[in-house]
Protein backbone atom coordinates (compact mmCIF):
# COMPACT_ATOMS: atom_id res chain seq x y z
CA UNK A 1 0.00 0.00 0.00
CA UNK A 2 1.46 3.40 -0.77
CA UNK A 3 1.46 6.23 1.74
CA UNK A 4 1.27 9.48 1.46
CA UNK A 5 3.13 9.98 5.27
CA UNK A 6 5.65 7.43 3.89
CA UNK A 7 6.61 9.17 0.73
CA UNK A 8 9.30 12.42 1.02
CA UNK A 9 7.43 15.42 -0.58
CA UNK A 10 9.00 18.64 0.84
CA UNK A 11 6.11 20.98 0.11
CA UNK A 12 6.46 25.14 0.09
CA UNK A 13 4.75 26.74 2.89
CA UNK A 14 3.28 30.27 0.91
CA UNK A 15 1.83 32.53 3.75
CA UNK A 16 -1.81 33.13 2.84
CA UNK A 17 -2.21 36.02 0.46
CA UNK A 18 1.70 37.00 0.86
CA UNK A 19 3.00 37.95 -2.74
CA UNK A 20 6.21 35.97 -3.51
CA UNK A 21 8.92 37.83 -5.62
CA UNK A 22 11.28 35.01 -6.89
CA UNK A 23 13.11 36.23 -10.00
CA UNK A 24 13.95 32.77 -10.64
CA UNK A 25 10.17 31.03 -10.62
CA UNK A 26 9.61 32.06 -14.77
CA UNK A 27 6.42 29.58 -15.24
CA UNK A 28 3.53 28.45 -13.58
CA UNK A 29 4.61 24.84 -13.53
CA UNK A 30 8.21 25.73 -12.24
CA UNK A 31 5.81 27.40 -9.70
CA UNK A 32 3.36 24.90 -8.86
CA UNK A 33 5.82 21.56 -8.61
CA UNK A 34 8.08 23.68 -6.33
CA UNK A 35 5.20 24.23 -3.85
CA UNK A 36 4.05 20.60 -4.50
CA UNK A 37 7.00 19.41 -3.10
CA UNK A 38 7.65 17.58 -6.86
CA UNK A 39 11.17 19.39 -7.52
CA UNK A 40 13.77 21.40 -5.84
CA UNK A 41 16.32 23.80 -7.63
CA UNK A 42 19.81 22.78 -6.89
CA UNK A 43 21.57 25.41 -8.82
CA UNK A 44 21.72 27.82 -12.36
CA UNK A 45 19.26 25.49 -14.49
CA UNK A 46 19.81 21.71 -12.70
CA UNK A 47 17.36 20.50 -10.01
CA UNK A 48 16.80 17.52 -7.62
CA UNK A 49 13.48 15.21 -8.38
CA UNK A 50 11.44 14.14 -5.73
CA UNK A 51 9.83 10.76 -5.82
CA UNK A 52 6.56 12.03 -6.94
CA UNK A 53 8.06 13.63 -9.92
CA UNK A 54 10.24 10.70 -10.48
CA UNK A 55 7.41 8.72 -10.61
CA UNK A 56 5.91 10.30 -13.43
CA UNK A 57 9.26 10.71 -15.40
CA UNK A 58 9.44 7.06 -15.07
CA UNK A 59 6.00 6.71 -16.77
CA UNK A 60 7.18 9.18 -19.43
CA UNK A 61 10.04 6.81 -20.03
CA UNK A 62 7.97 3.99 -19.65
CA UNK A 63 6.01 5.74 -22.40
CA UNK A 64 8.68 6.64 -24.61
CA UNK A 65 10.61 2.85 -24.28
CA UNK A 66 6.81 1.60 -25.38
CA UNK A 67 6.56 3.39 -28.77
CA UNK A 68 10.10 3.53 -29.87
CA UNK A 69 10.29 -0.65 -29.37
CA UNK A 70 6.75 -1.75 -30.19
CA UNK A 71 5.71 0.92 -33.32
CA UNK A 72 8.80 1.98 -34.67
CA UNK A 73 10.90 -1.65 -34.27
CA UNK A 74 13.57 0.98 -32.33
CA UNK A 75 16.54 -1.03 -30.44
CA UNK A 76 17.55 0.88 -27.40
CA UNK A 77 21.04 1.59 -26.31
CA UNK A 78 23.50 3.88 -23.90
CA UNK A 79 25.80 5.90 -25.71
CA UNK A 80 28.66 7.77 -23.48
CA UNK A 81 27.69 10.98 -21.51
CA UNK A 82 31.87 12.14 -22.59
CA UNK A 83 32.41 12.53 -26.64
CA UNK A 84 35.51 13.37 -27.51
CA UNK A 85 36.04 16.82 -28.84
CA UNK A 86 37.69 15.64 -31.87
CA UNK A 87 34.68 13.94 -33.04
CA UNK A 88 32.71 17.67 -32.82
CA UNK A 89 35.37 19.15 -34.55
CA UNK A 90 35.74 16.30 -37.29
CA UNK A 91 31.89 17.15 -37.92
CA UNK A 92 32.24 20.75 -38.03
CA UNK A 93 30.21 21.66 -34.44
CA UNK A 94 33.06 22.06 -32.15
CA UNK A 95 33.14 25.47 -33.26
CA UNK A 96 29.14 26.07 -34.31
CA UNK A 97 27.76 24.96 -31.09
CA UNK A 98 29.68 27.84 -29.33
CA UNK A 99 29.33 28.18 -25.50
CA UNK A 100 26.16 26.09 -25.32
CA UNK A 101 29.15 23.07 -25.24
CA UNK A 102 30.12 22.01 -21.99
CA UNK A 103 33.47 20.86 -22.02
CA UNK A 104 35.90 18.92 -19.24
CA UNK A 105 39.72 17.50 -20.09
CA UNK A 106 41.23 14.79 -18.66
CA UNK A 107 43.82 14.06 -16.85
CA UNK A 108 45.67 12.98 -19.91
CA UNK A 109 44.71 16.58 -21.71
CA UNK A 110 42.21 15.59 -23.76
CA UNK A 111 38.96 17.51 -24.32
CA UNK A 112 35.61 15.74 -23.91
CA UNK A 113 32.18 17.15 -24.75
CA UNK A 114 29.20 16.21 -22.51
CA UNK A 115 26.59 15.55 -24.56
CA UNK A 116 24.12 17.93 -25.17
CA UNK A 117 22.94 15.73 -28.38
CA UNK A 118 24.60 12.53 -29.99
CA UNK A 119 24.99 12.81 -33.19
CA UNK A 120 28.50 12.66 -33.56
CA UNK A 121 28.69 9.27 -30.88
CA UNK A 122 26.08 7.55 -32.94
CA UNK A 123 27.83 8.18 -36.65
CA UNK A 124 31.04 6.99 -34.90
CA UNK A 125 29.88 4.00 -33.57
CA UNK A 126 28.16 3.10 -36.84
CA UNK A 127 31.31 4.34 -39.00
CA UNK A 128 33.58 1.88 -36.32
CA UNK A 129 31.64 -0.94 -38.31
CA UNK A 130 31.30 0.14 -41.70
CA UNK A 131 30.23 -0.58 -44.42
CA UNK A 132 26.97 -2.06 -42.69
CA UNK A 133 25.21 -4.66 -45.43
CA UNK A 134 22.18 -3.13 -46.62
CA UNK A 135 20.05 -5.66 -45.42
CA UNK A 136 20.56 -4.29 -41.41
CA UNK A 137 18.48 -0.99 -42.69
CA UNK A 138 16.47 0.67 -41.54
CA UNK A 139 17.99 0.83 -38.30
CA UNK A 140 16.64 2.14 -35.37
CA UNK A 141 18.53 2.84 -32.39
CA UNK A 142 17.45 5.18 -29.65
CA UNK A 143 18.31 6.36 -26.19
CA UNK A 144 17.12 8.24 -22.94
CA UNK A 145 19.95 9.74 -21.25
CA UNK A 146 20.67 13.06 -19.49
CA UNK A 147 21.80 15.91 -21.55
CA UNK A 148 23.78 18.80 -21.25
CA UNK A 149 23.92 22.25 -22.30
CA UNK A 150 25.35 25.40 -20.80
CA UNK A 151 22.48 27.57 -21.35
CA UNK A 152 22.86 31.89 -20.98
CA UNK A 153 19.72 31.94 -19.48
CA UNK A 154 18.34 28.85 -17.65
CA UNK A 155 14.14 29.34 -17.20
CA UNK A 156 11.00 28.01 -16.80
CA UNK A 157 12.02 25.10 -14.60
CA UNK A 158 12.41 22.13 -15.87
CA UNK A 159 11.42 23.45 -19.69
CA UNK A 160 14.89 25.39 -20.25
CA UNK A 161 17.42 23.71 -17.98
CA UNK A 162 21.49 23.22 -18.48
CA UNK A 163 20.77 19.32 -17.49
CA UNK A 164 17.78 17.30 -18.93
CA UNK A 165 16.39 14.12 -19.40
CA UNK A 166 15.81 13.21 -23.47
CA UNK A 167 15.23 10.43 -25.81
CA UNK A 168 17.21 10.86 -28.79
CA UNK A 169 16.45 8.06 -31.67
CA UNK A 170 18.87 8.23 -34.51
CA UNK A 171 16.73 7.53 -37.94
CA UNK A 172 12.84 8.11 -38.23
CA UNK A 173 9.71 7.42 -35.97
CA UNK A 174 5.88 8.92 -35.70
CA UNK A 175 4.90 10.07 -31.68
CA UNK A 176 2.25 11.44 -30.69
CA UNK A 177 0.49 9.79 -27.20
CA UNK A 178 0.90 12.43 -24.85
CA UNK A 179 -2.67 13.96 -25.09
CA UNK A 180 -1.42 17.33 -25.07
CA UNK A 181 -2.35 19.45 -28.53
CA UNK A 182 1.07 20.22 -30.69
CA UNK A 183 1.69 22.20 -33.38
CA UNK A 184 4.21 21.17 -35.76
CA UNK A 185 6.54 23.79 -37.29
CA UNK A 186 9.58 24.20 -39.97
CA UNK A 187 12.39 25.43 -37.34
CA UNK A 188 16.49 26.12 -38.04
CA UNK A 189 18.69 23.22 -37.72
CA UNK A 190 21.00 25.06 -35.60
CA UNK A 191 23.24 23.51 -33.32
CA UNK A 192 22.26 19.84 -35.17
CA UNK A 193 22.94 20.84 -38.26
CA UNK A 194 21.78 18.85 -41.13
CA UNK A 195 19.61 19.80 -43.86
CA UNK A 196 15.86 20.03 -42.75
CA UNK A 197 14.36 20.05 -39.12
CA UNK A 198 10.92 19.83 -37.47
CA UNK A 199 9.92 21.49 -34.00
CA UNK A 200 6.70 20.04 -32.00
CA UNK A 201 5.16 22.45 -29.29
CA UNK A 202 2.74 22.96 -26.75
CA UNK A 203 1.14 25.97 -27.34
CA UNK A 204 1.07 28.09 -24.06
CA UNK A 205 1.13 31.42 -22.48
CA UNK A 206 5.04 30.29 -21.97
CA UNK A 207 6.15 30.21 -24.87
CA UNK A 208 5.23 32.38 -28.19
CA UNK A 209 5.23 30.42 -31.21
CA UNK A 210 5.05 33.01 -34.33
CA UNK A 211 4.55 31.36 -37.65
CA UNK A 212 3.12 31.64 -41.79
CA UNK A 213 2.01 29.68 -44.12
CA UNK A 214 4.85 28.71 -47.00
CA UNK A 215 2.29 27.78 -49.89
CA UNK A 216 0.22 24.98 -48.43
CA UNK A 217 3.70 23.11 -46.82
CA UNK A 218 4.23 23.90 -42.95
CA UNK A 219 4.96 27.01 -41.11
CA UNK A 220 8.46 29.02 -40.46
CA UNK A 221 9.27 30.93 -37.45
CA UNK A 222 10.08 29.92 -34.11
CA UNK A 223 10.55 31.74 -30.95
CA UNK A 224 10.79 28.77 -28.02
CA UNK A 225 10.02 25.50 -28.14
CA UNK A 226 8.83 23.39 -25.41
CA UNK A 227 7.52 20.27 -27.05
CA UNK A 228 9.94 17.48 -28.74
CA UNK A 229 12.45 17.91 -31.48
CA UNK A 230 12.97 16.21 -35.00
CA UNK A 231 15.32 16.82 -37.98
CA UNK A 232 17.35 15.86 -40.80
CA UNK A 233 20.71 15.93 -40.05
CA UNK A 234 24.13 13.88 -40.63
CA UNK A 235 27.86 13.88 -39.59
CA UNK A 236 27.83 10.55 -42.10
CA UNK A 237 30.03 11.87 -44.86
CA UNK A 238 32.73 13.76 -42.71
CA UNK A 239 32.93 10.69 -40.31
CA UNK A 240 32.70 8.03 -43.20
CA UNK A 241 29.70 6.12 -41.85
CA UNK A 242 28.72 3.94 -45.20
CA UNK A 243 26.76 1.41 -45.88
CA UNK A 244 27.17 -2.01 -48.42
CA UNK A 245 24.79 -1.18 -51.30
CA UNK A 246 22.82 -3.94 -53.15
CA UNK A 247 25.68 -2.95 -55.87
CA UNK A 248 28.36 -3.99 -53.43
CA UNK A 249 29.71 -0.82 -53.69
CA UNK A 250 30.25 1.38 -49.95
CA UNK A 251 27.71 4.26 -50.24
CA UNK A 252 27.61 7.40 -47.14
CA UNK A 253 24.29 7.10 -44.98
CA UNK A 254 21.95 9.44 -44.73
CA UNK A 255 20.78 9.79 -40.94
CA UNK A 256 17.79 10.91 -39.32
CA UNK A 257 17.72 12.42 -35.73
CA UNK A 258 14.51 12.74 -33.30
CA UNK A 259 14.75 14.30 -30.17
CA UNK A 260 12.16 14.51 -26.96
CA UNK A 261 13.14 16.27 -24.28
CA UNK A 262 11.45 14.00 -21.46
CA UNK A 263 11.76 15.75 -18.37
CA UNK A 264 10.88 18.97 -20.59
CA UNK A 265 7.49 16.82 -21.41
CA UNK A 266 6.62 16.52 -17.94
CA UNK A 267 6.84 20.25 -17.72
CA UNK A 268 5.43 21.59 -20.47
CA UNK A 269 2.34 19.26 -19.68
CA UNK A 270 1.48 21.20 -16.34
CA UNK A 271 2.29 24.01 -17.88
CA UNK A 272 -0.48 23.66 -20.52
CA UNK A 273 -3.13 21.38 -18.70
CA UNK A 274 -3.00 23.50 -15.26
CA UNK A 275 -4.74 26.40 -13.33
CA UNK A 276 -3.27 29.02 -11.50
CA UNK A 277 -3.40 26.87 -8.38
CA UNK A 278 -3.93 23.58 -9.11
CA UNK A 279 -1.66 20.66 -11.36
CA UNK A 280 -3.17 18.85 -13.79
CA UNK A 281 -1.18 15.92 -15.47
CA UNK A 282 -1.93 14.26 -19.03
CA UNK A 283 -3.39 11.24 -17.37
CA UNK A 284 -0.98 8.42 -18.16
CA UNK A 285 1.95 10.70 -16.49
CA UNK A 286 0.25 11.37 -13.16
CA UNK A 287 2.23 9.93 -10.61
CA UNK A 288 -1.02 8.09 -8.59
CA UNK A 289 -3.67 8.09 -10.55
CA UNK A 290 -6.26 7.45 -7.86
CA UNK A 291 -5.86 9.23 -4.25
CA UNK A 292 -7.72 7.67 -1.52
CA UNK A 293 -8.74 9.90 1.74
CA UNK A 294 -9.99 7.97 4.97
CA UNK A 295 -11.83 9.59 8.02
CA UNK A 296 -10.13 12.03 10.14
CA UNK A 297 -9.10 10.66 13.50
CA UNK A 298 -11.69 10.77 16.27
CA UNK A 299 -14.36 11.06 13.67
CA UNK A 300 -17.85 8.85 14.00
CA UNK A 301 -16.50 7.07 10.95
CA UNK A 302 -13.21 7.07 11.88
CA UNK A 303 -13.66 3.21 12.94
CA UNK A 304 -14.90 2.06 9.22
CA UNK A 305 -11.79 3.92 7.95
CA UNK A 306 -8.86 0.76 7.61
CA UNK A 307 -11.72 -1.54 6.55
CA UNK A 308 -12.53 0.26 3.29
CA UNK A 309 -8.89 1.78 2.64
CA UNK A 310 -7.78 -2.17 2.58
CA UNK A 311 -10.74 -3.10 0.62
CA UNK A 312 -10.60 -0.49 -2.29
CA UNK A 313 -6.84 -0.17 -2.42
CA UNK A 314 -7.06 -3.51 -3.83
CA UNK A 315 -9.77 -3.51 -5.90
CA UNK A 316 -8.92 -0.53 -6.70
CA UNK A 317 -5.39 -1.57 -7.66
CA UNK A 318 -7.08 -4.97 -9.83
CA UNK A 319 -8.49 -2.67 -12.07
CA UNK A 320 -7.06 -2.69 -15.57
CA UNK A 321 -5.28 1.01 -15.94
CA UNK A 322 -4.70 1.66 -12.34
CA UNK A 323 -2.14 -1.28 -10.84
CA UNK A 324 -0.18 0.26 -8.48
CA UNK A 325 -1.47 3.81 -8.84
CA UNK A 326 -3.47 4.09 -6.03
CA UNK A 327 -2.16 6.06 -2.81
CA UNK A 328 -3.80 6.51 0.50
CA UNK A 329 -3.39 10.10 1.97
CA UNK A 330 -2.70 8.65 5.73
CA UNK A 331 -2.34 11.86 7.49
CA UNK A 332 -5.92 11.64 9.23
CA UNK A 333 -4.95 14.10 12.14
CA UNK A 334 -5.54 16.41 9.20
CA UNK A 335 -9.40 16.91 8.01
CA UNK A 336 -10.40 15.29 4.80
CA UNK A 337 -11.02 19.20 3.37
CA UNK A 338 -6.97 19.87 3.83
CA UNK A 339 -6.48 16.57 2.40
CA UNK A 340 -8.54 16.78 -0.44
CA UNK A 341 -7.25 20.24 -1.27
CA UNK A 342 -3.78 18.81 -0.89
CA UNK A 343 -4.76 16.57 -3.69
CA UNK A 344 -6.54 18.95 -5.82
CA UNK A 345 -3.01 20.97 -5.83
CA UNK A 346 -0.77 17.99 -6.49
CA UNK A 347 -2.98 16.90 -9.97
CA UNK A 348 -4.14 13.43 -8.70
CA UNK A 349 -6.59 12.74 -11.26
CA UNK A 350 -9.26 10.79 -9.06
CA UNK A 351 -10.10 11.31 -5.44
CA UNK A 352 -11.92 8.76 -3.43
CA UNK A 353 -13.38 10.24 -0.05
CA UNK A 354 -14.29 7.90 2.65
CA UNK A 355 -16.23 9.97 4.58
CA UNK A 356 -19.92 10.79 7.18
CA UNK A 357 -21.71 9.51 3.70
CA UNK A 358 -19.27 6.09 4.30
CA UNK A 359 -21.41 5.55 7.69
CA UNK A 360 -24.92 6.50 7.00
CA UNK A 361 -28.25 3.97 7.83
CA UNK A 362 -29.15 4.25 4.04
CA UNK A 363 -25.90 2.68 2.84
CA UNK A 364 -22.51 3.09 2.29
CA UNK A 365 -21.18 6.36 -0.16
CA UNK A 366 -18.28 7.27 -1.10
CA UNK A 367 -17.33 10.45 -2.74
CA UNK A 368 -15.78 10.37 -6.06
CA UNK A 369 -14.26 13.55 -7.08
CA UNK A 370 -12.87 13.54 -10.80
CA UNK A 371 -10.36 16.75 -10.77
CA UNK A 372 -10.05 16.33 -14.62
CA UNK A 373 -13.61 17.69 -14.99
CA UNK A 374 -14.45 18.92 -11.46
CA UNK A 375 -16.83 16.86 -10.71
CA UNK A 376 -18.24 14.89 -7.88
CA UNK A 377 -20.54 11.98 -7.26
CA UNK A 378 -21.61 10.09 -4.34
CA UNK A 379 -21.81 6.43 -4.96
CA UNK A 380 -21.56 3.39 -3.56
CA UNK A 381 -18.48 0.27 -3.45
CA UNK A 382 -19.35 -1.65 -6.72
CA UNK A 383 -20.70 2.04 -8.33
CA UNK A 384 -17.14 3.48 -7.52
CA UNK A 385 -14.99 0.89 -8.67
CA UNK A 386 -17.68 0.89 -12.36
CA UNK A 387 -16.87 4.69 -12.28
CA UNK A 388 -13.12 4.89 -11.89
CA UNK A 389 -13.07 2.30 -14.54
CA UNK A 390 -14.87 4.32 -16.75
CA UNK A 391 -12.73 7.05 -16.41
CA UNK A 392 -9.32 5.01 -16.77
CA UNK A 393 -10.76 3.72 -19.87
CA UNK A 394 -12.00 6.92 -21.35
CA UNK A 395 -8.01 8.14 -20.97
CA UNK A 396 -5.29 6.98 -23.10
CA UNK A 397 -3.76 3.83 -22.32
CA UNK A 398 -1.05 1.86 -23.50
Amino acid sequence: MNRLTKIFQPTLIVPKNAVVKNQDVTSKSQRLMLEQGLFRQAGNGTFYLMPLLQRSLQKAVDLVDHFMQRHASAQKLTLPMLTAASLWRQSGRLESAGPELMRTTDRHGKQQILGPTHEESITALVASISPVSYRAFPLRLYQISTKFRDEMKPRFGLMRAKEFLMKDLYTFDLFDAVGVGYVKVRGDTGMIGGSESHEYHFPSEVGRISWCVVGSAGWVGIRRCSGGVRGVAGPTKTMGAKFLAQNGKPETLQMGCYGIGVTRLLAAGVEVLSSEKDIRWPFVLAPFKVCLIPPKEGSKEAGLGEKWVEKLNFEIGELSGVGSDVLVDDRTNMTIGKRLMDARKTGYPIVVVIGPKTATESGELFEIHNHMDRSQLNLNFSETLAEIKRICDSQFSY
